[in-house]
């Protein structure tokens, strides 16, 4: 029998002969993260970027119910798809955090991967030189676990975005974009 500890956020499986629980182990690692170039229906999110370079700060804004919160206790986060083979990079990235992921993108100061504890955070990126009207799909996906205050009743909110940036001549190498996600 499978028994589901909602307030701990574990499953069990119950052995009915022997009444022994063992706690069922679902692991996310960064190889299994699924991400797939948005398609036409998909919610994309558009951003102009300088073509002469610099740096890309995405606000990330989580748009949650009244009487929700973010679950503290939970694993809520946030993993980001730079347009490169992140998967076989990513080891990589966490030691060393500004390694640079494909021709342009790069992290600055952080990983492919963070903890949402807030519905409002940032993810730092530097980009190079690129062509004029040259574009890139970032692809961020969030897994945030949401509480109701009144009833206790938990569930995770799973939302993935498109990001494309579209490199143009712009004056300042620093741009910044705020992103809004309905966790509804």
């Amino acid at each position: 029998m499978y028994l589901c500890d909602t307030n701990n956020h574990v499953v069990k499986k119950v052995n009915l002969e022997t009444l022994q629980v063992h706690p069922l182990d679902f692991v996310e690692t960064p190889s299994s993260v699924d991400f797939e170039a948005p398609d036409t229906g998909s919610q994309v999110h558009h951003v102009r970027v300088s073509c002469a370079g610099g740096k890309l700060e995405l606000k990330i804004k989580v748009d949650i119910p009244k009487g929700v919160k973010i679950n503290a206790e939970a694993p809520s986060s946030w993993t980001l798809k730079l347009p490169s083979k992140f998967i076989d990079l990513f080891a990589m990235a966490l030691i060393y955090p500004t390694f640079i992921l494909d021709d342009i993108w790069s992290l600055e100061h952080e990983t492919l991967t963070g903890p949402v504890t807030s519905t409002e955070f940032s993810i730092h990126l530097k980009h190079k030189t690129a062509i004029a009207q040259q574009s890139d799909v970032l692809g961020l996906k969030l897994n945030i676990f949401l509480c109701h205050s009144d009833s206790g009743v938990c569930s995770v909110a799973r939302r993935s975005l498109g990001i494309k940036a579209t490199f143009q001549d712009l004056e300042n190498p620093a741009q910044s974009t705020t992103i809004h996600l309905d966790a509804h």
